[in-house]
């Protein structure tokens, strides 16, 4: 009896930008938001794997080695979560295209439902994924759901462009009928003092819901009738 087997399985799912520019935007969120926001309790549920329900963070009864790793290559820069041998990374391919591949070398870890060779009753229960090719739909099955769990936690990420550069659209000077007015930067020197002022001004308003230091009466002066 000859079984055919596939001991490395990679699924893929490509994303693909107008240009290089376009990804590039997106791309740098992309990846701090996965090196900074990505726990390793996000990890095992992008596998498929349970956590504690009650606090949310990794079972005690789990054994294992889970990394997440970062490569800088001559084709871009690449994150990668590793579980057990199993892993789930994101890559920028060819300049315009992001991509995010799930890759299964020990599908052992992993559960599919089917009946077993030696049973005649064919009853189905979950058994360990096998090597050969008659589960590799169950090995795409999982590998799909990684994947659009992963894309699913990026769609969190805003792609915002940092505060200065966004200041740097509003903080021109204008003309209103033929008169120019200066542009508002808060990075200017002669300028900084404006927020400090602002500040002290906003102290001294009725609206403020608890007199501060500077309102209050002085001591030397409590006691004294007016």
């Amino acid at each position: 009896m000859h079984v055919r087997v596939q001991s490395w399985f990679p699924f893929t799912v490509d994303i693909c930008f107008k240009d290089g520019a376009s990804l590039a935007k997106y791309y740098s969120h992309f990846l701090h938001h996965a090196i900074r926001s990505f726990a390793s309790p996000d990890v095992l549920r992008f596998l498929g794997k349970r956590v504690n329900e009650t606090t949310g963070k990794v079972a005690a009864n789990f054994h294992g080695q889970l990394t997440t790793s970062l490569k800088h290559r001559a084709e871009g820069i690449r994150i990668r979560h590793s579980l057990n041998g199993n892993w789930l990374k994101m890559y920028d391919k060819e300049g315009q295209v992001l991509r995010v591949e799930t890759t299964i070398n020990h599908p052992e870890q992993f559960k599919v439902y089917r009946a077993t060779e030696s049973d005649p009753e064919q009853k189905l229960c979950w058994h360990r994924l096998r090597l050969g090719v008659a589960d590799l739909w169950r090995r795409a099955q999982i590998c799909e759901a990684a994947n659009r769990r992963y894309l699913e936690a990026l769609a969190s990420v805003t792609g915002k462009s940092p505060l200065h550069q966004e200041a740097l659209g509003v903080c021109r000077a204008i003309f209103v009928q033929g008169k120019r007015y200066r542009a508002l930067n808060p990075w200017t020197a002669g300028i900084t003092p404006r927020p400090r002022r602002l500040a002290q001004s906003r102290r001294h308003s009725p609206l403020s819901a608890q007199p501060t230091r500077s309102s209050r009466p002085h001591r030397s002066a409590r006691g004294k009738k007016c």
